[in-house]
């Protein structure tokens, strides 16, 4: 019994041994797996390296597979921060490469070739993307000016002179002092020479005057038109102005005025009322013209409009003295006698009135009688009017040829002036005279110093239509003022219905 389970025990014994050596057969195996697996990493790595680096080379070349390939790079504007990146040029991150496609880069950066793209301040491109992003949004919400400079009064003067659009941009502009001239330098602009920019203020008219005259004698002097080129002055602690912007400013001083006159011309009119005038027909034929109209479309005109008469050629902006109680020139004179004189035409439609350019009274003793001469003045016409000037006072004479009679007007009814009257006419007329009655036209008188030229002009007009001159009150001289602006435009700046010439 004690040999049996001997035996027994020692069968155990050498199963368990058994177990114990199949198990560490099956361990080696494992082992054996894994450093083969370890083997043919090693292998598969090495052979992936010799195949980078061989197609590394090919890539060198510009040859994969047979294939060419194009290199596109990309810019990319490198910061302070990262200068320390990596220059060598043989590891480029993220390619990406296939046969017959391009090869681009993300980083390149330039060896020893001169760089694109200057390296700009941080500060200063700050202050150009909130200046740009501040522009952006004014542009969606609508409420983006344009700045209005120097370049906008110029294609403003040239494009639009007109109430409407040109006086609010030339009003934007600042007159600044006048710089000391010691200061003031002739120079020609170089190519690359900094020059005032959005310029938005104008300096005093004399001192753009001389400017100007310095710039065109220093031009005068050089051997010829090419070789001056482009002109500016040099101002000290101001900096360079160009030729074109002191014209500018010069055109600034030029007509501004005639804005501002003719936005006067339109505010009078607008506000004024003629519905009680107690006239006869045909003086009373603007009466019930719409005032408000005729405003809103005469700020719509260009200052410089042209408008024609019989001596010369007039502009909208002289006719602005018909205003309020300014003193009437003798442009306004030479456009209303114009349009009188269309009043009474013959069969052929020729004017059988004839007139003297008021012009001849403002000019040189010596040019008198030759603008008397080449005046529309003939002694066939039935009426000849004739205006005379003295000592900044309007009178006026009408000879009367059918009826041999020379009415002479004098508004201030005095001796003074009617003697100076008959002075001016027996000096320059009297050849055109002998056989003529003088008679003393006493109606109406001027109550004041500015509406003797309103007066003369209604003495005229009565004259031409043969009806007796009226002893008009001091108000209805406003609506005279009105009438003889209106009609001698011809209804351009507005019309009405019951309108007669």
């Amino acid at each position: 019994m004690k040999d049996a389970i001997g035996a027994f025990k020692e069968n155990n014994e050498l199963v368990t041994t058994t177990n114990e050596l199949v198990n560490n057969i099956e361990h080696g195996n494992e082992l054996m797996n894994n450093g083969n697996e370890l083997e043919n990493n090693g292998n598969n790595k090495k052979k992936r390296e010799r195949q980078n680096a061989s197609e590394k080379d090919q890539t060198k070349k510009g040859v994969l597979n047979g294939k060419l390939i194009r290199r596109k790079r990309q810019t990319i504007s490198i910061s302070s921060g990262e200068d320390e990146a990596s220059e060598d040029g043989d590891q480029v991150a993220g390619l990406d490469i296939t046969p017959g496609s391009f090869r681009v880069s993300a980083s390149v950066k330039s060896k020893g070739r001169p760089k694109i793209r200057r390296k700009q301040k941080r500060e200063a491109k700050r202050i150009r993307m909130s200046e740009a992003i501040a522009e952006a949004n004014a542009l969606v919400q609508g409420t983006l000016v344009p700045v209005k400079d120097l370049a906008l009064v110029r294609k403003t003067i040239v494009c639009s002179l007109n109430v409407t659009d040109a006086l609010p941009v030339l009003a934007s502009i600042e007159e600044v002092g006048s710089p000391s001239w010691s200061a003031t330098s002739i120079v020609q602009l170089a190519r690359k020479q900094k020059v005032q920019q959005k310029v938005t203020i104008v300096f005093p008219k004399n001192y753009l005057s001389k400017c100007i005259a310095g710039i065109n004698t220093y031009r005068k002097s050089l051997p010829s038109e090419h070789d001056a080129g482009k002109m500016g002055v040099s101002i000290r602690k101001l900096g360079t102005f160009a030729e074109k912007d002191l014209l500018t400013m010069r055109d600034w001083h030029n007509e501004t005025p005639k804005l501002e006159a003719v936005r006067d011309l339109c505010s009078w009119i607008r506000a004024s009322k003629f519905s009680r005038i107690a006239l006869s027909t045909p003086l009373n034929n603007c009466a019930t013209v719409d005032l408000k109209a005729c405003a809103t479309r005469l700020e719509a005109i260009d200052v410089n409009k042209a408008i024609s008469n019989r001596f010369s050629k007039g502009v909208m902006h002289e006719l602005a003295y018909f205003r309020r109680s300014e003193w009437l020139d003798d442009g306004c004179l030479r456009v209303v006698m114009s349009h009188l004189m269309d009043q009474d035409l013959d069969n052929n439609g020729q004017s059988r009135i004839g007139g003297v350019n008021p012009l001849y009274a403002r000019v040189h003793e010596s040019m008198k009688k030759e603008v008397i001469t080449s005046s529309p003045f003939n002694t066939s016409n039935r009426l000849v009017l004739i205006p005379i000037y003295i000592d900044g006072h309007w009178a006026g004479a009408v000879f009367d040829y059918e009826n041999s009679k020379a009415i002479i007007f004098e508004p201030m009814q005095t001796s003074k002036y009617y003697k100076g009257v008959c002075e001016v006419l027996d000096e320059y007329f009297g050849e055109y005279a002998t056989e003529l009655e003088p008679i003393q036209q006493r109606a109406p008188r001027q109550e004041d110093t500015n509406s003797c030229g309103p007066l003369v002009l209604l003495f005229f007009e009565c004259m031409i239509r043969r009806i007796p001159v009226p002893n008009i009150p001091s108000e209805h001289i406003a609506y005279l003022r009105f009438r003889y602006f209106f009609l001698s435009t011809k209804g351009a700046f507005c019309r009405s219905p019951g309108l007669r010439e």
